[in-house]
């Protein structure tokens, strides 16, 4: 390694000796402060929605959107009542609030 610029540290000169028992002056501040970009900021969502979706993965949770996909499929969901329709809604609306809740 040779750096001229900075004061010239080559490989054939020595560098000093320190003493393992060197005493060091002043304080040592006790905290520390991380700041984080929006960007690093949405990698990390990201990240831990994938975490989330990774975990609610389970054998119950596959068979039930195999029974839904095959409902899809024979077109069980065509012709859904007023009914039927307002209480999906609902509850889609209620899933919508309860994630945006729980980011703030």
């Amino acid at each position: 390694m040779m750096i001229d610029a900075a004061g010239g540290i080559r490989p054939s000169q020595q560098r000093p000796q320190t003493n393992a028992s060197t005493v060091r002056y002043g304080s040592v501040s006790k905290s520390d402060s991380v700041e984080i970009s929006a960007e690093g900021a949405k990698k990390a969502e990201h990240s831990h929605v994938k975490e989330l979706v990774k975990s609610a993965e389970s054998p119950e949770r596959a068979s039930k959107i195999q029974e839904v996909q095959r409902k899809l499929a024979d077109g069980i969901y065509d012709n859904l009542s007023r009914e039927q329709t307002d209480k999906i809604s609902e509850s889609l609306m209620l899933m919508f609030y309860a994630s945006r809740e729980s980011k703030s």
